[in-house]
């Protein structure tokens, strides 16, 4: 197991700890904003996900070309919602900014395939019927 800072749950800043109903009432105008585009509408002193997504490609990349992952054929990633849609966003060629529209579950799981050349294949993502 290794852990990797780089897999952390977006920072966001002012609005973290707080409910979605918390921050539409302290920020009504900014947290509609974000939901239309979370690129350009932070929460104040929060992570933009253009930053985030240097950090979890890094990961992503260093994962696949790590000597210690050379003969591995199935690995385990661990991470946070807002990372891994964000992952998913990027593996599958959804615009960044439409992140927030995939819906992953607390401990669903997503599959992905790489093939020959790296290239990443979303076989599914967020199943939940291991937790029934």
């Amino acid at each position: 197991m290794v852990i990797d800072a780089r897999l952390r749950e977006i920072d966001y800043g002012e609005w973290e700890g707080l409910t979605r109903k918390d921050v539409f009432t302290k920020w009504p105008e900014l947290y509609s904003k974000y939901k239309e585009d979370p690129l350009t509408n932070l929460p104040p002193a929060g992570e933009s996900p253009l930053r985030a997504l240097e950090r979890i490609e890094d990961f992503w990349q260093e994962l696949q070309h790590s000597p210690s992952m050379q003969g591995v054929s199935k690995f385990t990633v661990v991470t946070h919602n807002g990372v891994a849609r964000i992952l998913l966003a990027h593996l599958t060629g959804t615009p960044i900014q439409k992140y927030r529209e995939r819906r992953i579950d607390n401990a669903s799981v997503s599959k992905v395939l790489l093939d020959g050349l790296g290239k990443a294949i979303v076989v599914y993502e967020n199943r939940t019927e291991h937790l029934k």
